[in-house]
């Protein structure tokens, strides 16, 4: 079973058509750029057979996202992995580069004084991405800590 995977940035490259062997098997690379990254990156991916031509829509610097599936195979005692792209489609951009933000959900109706009611606030993303350590127990509260080995 395999698993897609997305990945959205800018058209930083786009490469012929290549045909290899006596099949005339075909392999198209496209480059895109991640440039909302802190760490900007390039990846490539290989478009084949019949799904070379979807890269005629496209040119160099048009924000798309690419669906694709990780293959890995092993060559004379070598491994290599390829992101092998099977859709691509345009993604809505804003002024001044990245991704639009989804739709806002609609705001609940005013209740019957005319007021609506406050939505509740959204939880603080913790640092690091962890979830915030718990506050702590005093397990014993007639110990003093003076009596601790510590």
């Amino acid at each position: 079973m395999s698993t897609s995977y997305e990945f959205i940035g800018r058209i930083k490259q786009i490469g012929q058509t290549q045909s290899y062997g006596a099949n005339n098997f075909q392999k198209r690379e496209v480059v895109v750029c991640d440039e909302d990254a802190r760490y900007p990156q390039d990846v490539a991916f290989s478009f084949v057979r019949d799904r070379c031509s979807i890269l005629d829509q496209y040119q160099i610097g048009d924000m798309v996202k690419v669906t694709f599936d990780i293959r890995g195979r092993e060559y004379n005692g070598r491994h290599f992995v390829d992101l092998n792209g099977w859709r691509m489609e345009r993604a809505d951009t804003v002024p001044g580069g990245g991704v639009a933000p989804a739709p806002a959900a609609a705001a609940p109706a005013p209740a019957a004084g005319g007021y609506a009611p406050a939505p509740a606030p959204a939880p603080a993303p913790a640092a690091g991405g962890y979830a915030p350590a718990p506050a702590p127990v005093d397990v014993d509260p007639g110990m003093d800590d003076a009596a601790l080995p510590f």
